[in-house]
């Protein structure tokens, strides 16, 4: 049987979203609502979506949809979030589904009060190539994880994406900086301190965002979240015995590659003997090698939101009311690590 959803908003990432929904064999949209009713019905005509709702406690009303999707204005999100909860939907909320850990916590526990499932939408922690890394630190099987180097980061301006330097709800930590930070708190654990830098445009928006969190077990993460500069669109793990590493695109990643090395075998590069030297110190053996070295290939289907979607329909299904990825926890940390650093910051 279908999730049946309704749509709260008209924006860019609704419409990012809707792939997802038409490719989910579990998913159907079934309503929109926006706080324009004309615009409510031009969104659902022009995307064949049955229903429109000029506001969104009329969709609410709705019996028949079962889910919601939260993608209004960021700073909007918590409030629908909770009052869909008490309407007894289910919520899909898109990221970052607060503004401060203290509007967070109303949330989780306006989720946990409903009896519903409640999850905010960190989709790519859904990806096959992020699902294979994170078993593979999980299980040290290239030895223990102990410094994660990860950034996301491109040149904008609020000509080209007003939305995104909003004063009161916009700025890369809540737009950008959710995901390498989520990655790191998934991966590496929860964090004792944070070190950053933080840079900001004449109206007090942040812009750019280097940040070195020190985590409970001793391992660290430099992070990189920017609107000022192209970054690498990459991460990597480094690990007692190799590197695990997920090249760019860093969203929508289908590539994971892992290098094995052992501490106790000579330096990569050195010391190589007999046939390894004979090859290394061929160009043209070294060129197929590096061309064959691409890594494994982990395709997450027909969108990138796909599996998100999938996942969170199968915890409906399953009548769970958390996702065991995106956990309340890690939402919730992620809150608190960005809420730190505005305290840092004076902001």
């Amino acid at each position: 049987m279908s999730v049946r959803f309704g749509m709260a908003g008209t924006g860019a990432m609704a419409v990012a979203m809707l792939p997802a929904f038409r490719h989910a064999p579990d998913a159907d949209l079934v309503a929109v609502s926006s706080s324009s009713n004309d615009r409510a019905q031009e969104f659902a005509s022009i995307h064949g979506i049955e229903k429109s709702y000029g506001g969104f406690d009329a969709m609410l009303d709705d019996a028949s949809i079962d889910a919601v999707y939260v993608a209004n204005r960021t700073r909007d999100h918590a409030s629908a979030s909770i009052t869909a909860l008490q309407a007894g939907k289910h919520v899909l909320c898109e990221k970052p589904f607060a503004l401060s850990a203290n509007e967070g916590e109303k949330v989780i526990a306006a989720a946990r009060a409903s009896g519903k499932l409640f999850m905010e939408g960190l989709w790519t922690h859904f990806l096959p190539a992020y699902l294979r890394v994170h078993d593979l630190v999980q299980s040290s099987e290239v030895g223990e994880a102990k410094h994660l180097v990860a950034g996301y980061g491109y040149p904008t301006s609020p000509e080209v994406r007003p939305r995104l330097f909003y004063k009161d709800d916009g700025g890369v930590l809540l737009d950008i900086a959710v995901y390498p930070i989520s990655l790191a708190l998934r991966l590496m654990g929860p964090v004792d301190g944070v070190d950053a830098d933080i840079k900001r445009n004449g109206e007090g928006v942040e812009t750019h965002a280097s940040l070195q969190l020190h985590h409970d077990n001793g391992a660290t993460s430099q992070l990189v979240a920017s609107f000022d500069v192209l970054t690498a669109n990459a991460a990597t793990v480094a690990c007692r015995e190799g590197q695990i590493s997920i090249p760019a695109p860093l969203f929508g990643a289908e590539q994971v590659v892992v290098e094995r090395f052992s501490a106790s075998s000579n330096a990569p590069g050195g010391g190589k003997s007999g046939l390894k030297a004979a090859l290394k110190q061929n160009p043209v053996l070294r060129r197929v090698k590096n061309a064959l070295s691409g890594g494994e290939h982990h395709a997450y289907g027909a969108d990138q939101y796909l599996p998100q979607m999938r996942h969170f329909t199968s915890l409906v299904e399953r009548h769970k009311l958390e996702s065991d990825i995106a956990t309340h926890a890690l939402s919730m940390e992620v809150l608190r690590v960005i809420d730190g650093l505005r305290d840092r910051e004076g902001a």
